[in-house]
Parts: structure tokens; C-alpha cells; sequence
């Protein structure tokens, strides 16, 4: 993800036990799926500054359709992204590309199963179907922990390498 400048730290260090923040989510799924993708920079959400260095690739969830905010005009700038929520933003991204996942309809398998928002149960459901999201020791999601730098890496990692062998 270095390499292909999708993810970047500050110049020396990655911080992977960081947490990864809403914005900076959005713009490692925009670097990976969407890349060049030009737009106008206005995402229509207030906590989003126009001038703001995440502005463009908000802008652009936005409107490609893959991001929803907190609330109707609220992103969620600066607070970090949850696990159920990483997955439910890839599995939008897969779908609106044309490479959604596809389930047997069974349950993900975690003891923490029930903790899983109710939107993001077949998200979550299919992503570990797909081997890309697994269980603690504990065989826990831990769906409404955020996901760090570190962890969100690798959840894209798997997601383009199952796509990219479905394709």
C-alpha cells in the first residue's frame, strides 16, 4: 500500500497501532478503488472545512456512493472509524464496482455476534465468509472497537486480493 502511495505516514513512521480516523479511511478505499477520481472537494457535510486536505476524497465517497456520514450533516471528521463500520464501507465499495461478495447465508461466527449493528451484520457476515475479517483469541468481532492504522491495512489488503482473484 506504501509502494502504490495509497497509505502514507508522516514521512518516517507509519504509526500502525494508531487509530485510523473516518477521513483517513475514506481516503486509503478512494487511493485503492478510485484512484483519480476528480470532483468538485464539496462533500456537503458541515464538519468537512472545503480547504481541508480530506475534503476531495470525502467529496468523492460522496459521490461515487460508498460513504454515508454519522448523521445527515455530520461526517464524523477526526473520530475513528469502527470495525463494523470499516467493512460496511468496503462492502459498499465492492458493490458499487461491481465485485460485491456473496454469502451461503450462514452466521459470521463470532461470540460477539449480537453486539453487530444491525447494518453491518451482512457485511460483516460476508467478509468473514470471504476469510478477510476474523475473531480474536476469544472469537470476537469487537464490531463497535476502532480499527487501527495497522488493521485497516490489512483489511484492504485482503479485500483487493480476494478481488482481484474473483476477477
Amino acid at each position: 500500500l506504501v509502494e502504490k502511495k495509497i497509505l502514507n505516514g508522516d514521512g518516517e513512521k507509519l504509526y500502525p497501532g494508531r487509530e485510523i480516523t473516518r477521513e483517513e479511511f475514506v481516503k486509503l478505499i478512494m487511493e485503492a478503488f478510485f484512484p483519480g477520481a476528480q470532483t468538485d472537494g464539496i462533500s456537503g457535510f458541515s464538519d468537512v472545512p472545503d480547504e481541508s486536505w480530506y475534503a476531495p476524497y470525502i467529496a468523492r465517497a460522496v459521490q461515487a456512493g460508498v460513504i454515508t456520514g454519522v448523521s445527515e450533516d455530520l461526517f464524523g471528521s477526526g473520530t475513528p472509524v469502527t470495525r463494523q463500520d470499516a467493512v460496511v464501507i468496503l462492502n459498499r465499495t465492492l458493490n458499487k464496482l461491481g465485485a460485491g461478495l456473496t454469502s451461503d447465508g450462514a452466521a459470521a461466527g463470532f461470540s460477539d455476534e449480537i453486539e453487530i449493528a444491525t447494518y453491518a451484520a451482512e457485511a460483516v457476515r460476508l467478509f468473514a465468509e470471504a476469510g478477510i475479517v476474523s475473531g480474536t483469541e476469544e472469537q470476537k468481532f469487537r464490531p463497535g472497537a476502532a480499527i487501527t492504522r495497522a488493521e485497516a491495512a490489512k483489511l484492504l489488503c485482503l479485500t483487493l486480493e480476494v478481488v482481484a482473484n474473483e476477477n
